[in-house]
């Protein structure tokens, strides 16, 4: 999964809003 670390170096700050979303998602759904 190259794209993916590649992605990730390119956006960092955007990378880690959207884990901190889901993250968010995740515990306001709570599956």
């Amino acid at each position: 999964m190259l794209w993916g670390v590649e992605r990730e170096a390119r956006s960092e700050s955007q990378q880690r809003a959207y884990s901190c979303a889901w993250e968010c998602l995740c515990e306001s759904v709570s599956w």
